[in-house]
């Protein structure tokens, strides 16, 4: 198994995300979330079962992503995997367009 972490960009991206639901859809907000988090823990099994993130080209490091969603309501969660630990850099929504470089790890 390994341990999933959120750094604190990607919780930050998780609070940005949510509050934005809330104000359009105060109702099912709160089980988006949950469902968001979630999702966001399943590499926790199989990381490498994820495809390698278009953004991993220009990083140091290789960088994997996990959908989450349908159609434009998909969310991209953006990890590496450093040994037995996934650290979930961003979760940003997929029609956003790439991390910046200096953004990367």
């Amino acid at each position: 198994m390994f341990e999933v972490i959120l750094t604190a960009r990607a919780e930050a991206d998780i609070v940005g995300a949510y509050r934005y639901h809330r104000g359009r859809s105060p109702t099912t907000a709160g089980p988006w979330l949950s469902h968001l988090l979630a999702r966001t823990r399943t590499p926790d099994s199989n990381p490498e079962r994820c495809g390698i993130a278009d953004e991993s080209g220009r990083s140091r490091v290789e960088i994997r992503e996990l959908l989450v969603g349908r159609k434009r309501g998909t969310f991209r969660v953006l990890f590496v995997i450093r040994g037995s630990v996934v650290s979930v850099l961003h979760v940003r929504r997929a029609t956003r367009g790439p991390i910046p470089d200096d953004e990367l790890p």
